[in-house]
């Protein structure tokens, strides 16, 4: 009768409009390639170390241990892993022993006879009481794996976080050794232009020079001072960021010591990066698995539709007092088959399977969105790298030109044939190329640790089975 009564809460059937989009798709032969030639390991889980700075390594292991935001992700995992164990609970075998003591007045009116109607009587009960929900359609089974999955979606977070955290913490402290060499090099610059003032005073005391260069010697010295207390300023502010990345207080800016990081560090840059490095990504990934998640409970709410089965059975002691309640006349026992078969809900569970599908075709638009950014991201930082390289080269030969200029105007000194106000000239326009090169590495070395935060680190979760993705999609 049952079976015969389903199609009475019969589901429609839900079609899924928006498709996964497969990650090969993207490739375009000029940033993405569909192969897997280049490097796999590219650029590693610890890859913050191909810079080579003990400092930084430090950093980012306290960070790691220490860092709010890690732990509340963290926390987020075991709560979605808890949830997973509660649901799977649910589909196993049911045992629990308990006692009912009560001492009441049996009505006169019911079913009980006298001498029991009417007076007063302890009524116990001891009993073993065992229950299982067969679970005959996988509803229950299908609601473990949506879990499971949810599980995994909070790994995935939880990576991305760490990801996130670091590429932070590195940038910081570049733009922390960026601040440092600027800080340097303005040093030498605001003392260059403190002797051609010097200079230019001396002109003007021996009638050589006009007043009009000693004011322009003066007018560079503030804009100079103003740019060494912003490098000083940047230091300051880069060192109290990392502190509170690491999730200590501003008192651990005060220990950190100059970075040891060369803003020139040769570091290994993929030409091409392939297609499937994207759906390595922590917040790719992440999206994956809420698809997987958001396909169960479609199943979960299709399968609201069929009947419930579940067993219970009991068996114990009943007595109307104490002196029987261990008796053989007390023992009951009993077999509870139980079905529950929705027929008219007024269209509760039909609702239900539309929202779910809803949150499905979501959860894949989401997923496609992430992985197209992540694409553009990759892009980017690609094109970005290589237009710093080209930046770069043009810089460094420029600063080799103002150190030519710099030699041959110590060269003219000694020979008589230049001031010492020339040298310190020359000398200024070599250490503004500098600060321009310092410039450009520091964006180049800022744009490598974008890239490797678009491809993503080796991650700790696993990836779903693309096929099973795309045909519970469907």
């Amino acid at each position: 009768m049952a079976l015969s009564l389903v199609a009475c809460a019969s589901p429609g059937r839900q079609s899924a409009d928006t498709r996964v989009l497969p990650a090969a798709e993207l490739a375009d032969g000029r940033y993405l390639d569909g192969g897997h030639h280049a490097e796999p390991e590219w650029p590693g889980r610890d890859w913050w170390q191909m810079l080579g700075d003990p400092q930084l390594d430090a950093l980012v292991r306290q960070a790691l241990a220490t860092s709010p935001s890690l732990q509340q992700a963290q926390a987020r995992v075991t709560l979605a892993l808890a949830a997973a164990g509660v649901t799977q609970s649910t589909l196993r075998p049911q045992l629990n022993v308990g006692g009912k003591f009560s001492y009441e007045r049996f009505t006169e009116l019911q079913f009980i006879p006298p001498p029991y109607g009417g007076n007063r009587f302890w009524n116990n009960e001891v009993a073993l009481k065992a229950s299982l929900d067969l679970d005959v359609w996988g509803k229950g089974r299908e609601a473990l794996k949506a879990a499971q999955d949810r599980g995994r979606l909070a790994a995935a977070e939880a990576d991305e976080a760490r990801e996130v955290l670091l590429a932070t913490l590195v940038r910081s402290y570049i733009q922390l050794a960026l601040a440092h060499d600027m800080k340097a090099l303005l040093t030498h610059t605001l003392a260059a232009q403190a002797g051609i003032l010097d200079q230019s005073r001396q002109r003007l005391r021996a009638g050589l020079g006009t007043e009009l260069e000693v004011a322009q010697a003066e007018s560079r010295l503030p804009s100079t001072r103003a740019e060494l207390e912003e490098a000083d300023g940047a230091i300051a502010i880069a060192r109290l960021q990392l502190a509170a990345l690491c999730g200590q207080g501003p008192a651990a800016a005060e220990t950190m010591k100059t970075p040891t990081l060369r803003l020139d560090k040769a570091v290994s840059v993929p030409g091409i990066v392939p297609a499937h490095w994207l759906g390595r990504r922590p917040d790719v990934l992440a999206r994956r698995w809420q698809v997987e998640a958001s396909g169960h409970e479609v199943e979960v709410a299709r399968r609201r539709f069929y009947p419930d089965i579940n067993l219970s059975a009991m068996a114990g002691f009943v007595a109307l007092d104490f002196n029987h309640l261990l008796s053989p006349e007390a023992v009951a026992y009993g077999v509870a088959p139980a079905i529950s078969l929705p027929l008219f809900d007024g269209g509760r569970l039909q609702a239900g399977l539309d929202a779910r599908a809803a949150e499905r075709e979501a959860a894949i638009a989401a997923y496609n969105d992430t992985l197209l950014q992540a694409a553009r991201q990759v892009a980017s930082q690609l094109a970005s790298l290589r237009s710093l390289a080209a930046q770069g080269v043009a810089a460094q030969q420029a600063v080799a030109l103002a150190g030519k200029a710099s030699n041959l105007a110590r060269r003219g000194l000694k020979a008589g044939l230049a001031d010492y106000a020339r040298v310190l000239e020359t000398d200024i326009s070599l250490l503004a190329e500098q600060r321009r090169l310092a410039h450009l590495q520091a964006r180049r070395l800022d744009a490598l640790v974008e890239l490797i935060r678009a491809t993503g680190a080796e991650a700790d979760t696993p990836e779903p089975d693309q096929r099973q993705a795309g045909a519970r999609a469907e």
